[in-house]
């Protein structure tokens, strides 16, 4: 996210997707899990310093990529990230 001032914040968020194949005869049963942990976020001046950065500790599974954006939008404000756009 670019801010008026010329500085940058940055969200990531690491993530992991597991493709598990199991067998069963001939029957083949193939399962994607996705597992959404920690996010980091980082405020950078226009300068190239870091102003801030928070972690948010988290860890999340699913099977669908939705519940990755409602957790966002739920934790915005903890973040501090409104009150620097």
């Amino acid at each position: 996210i670019t801010k008026p001032d010329g500085g940058v914040i940055m969200i990531g968020e690491k993530r992991q997707i597991v493709v598990t194949t199991t067998y069963a005869g001939y029957v083949a049963v193939t399962t994607t899990s996705y597992y959404y942990d920690d996010i980091l976020v980082v405020e950078i001046s226009p300068e190239g310093e870091i102003n801030w950065a928070n972690r948010v500790a988290k860890k999340q599974w699913t099977s669908s990529f939705a519940t990755t954006w409602t957790f966002l939008r739920l934790h915005m404000k903890r973040l501090r990230v409104e009150q620097c756009l």
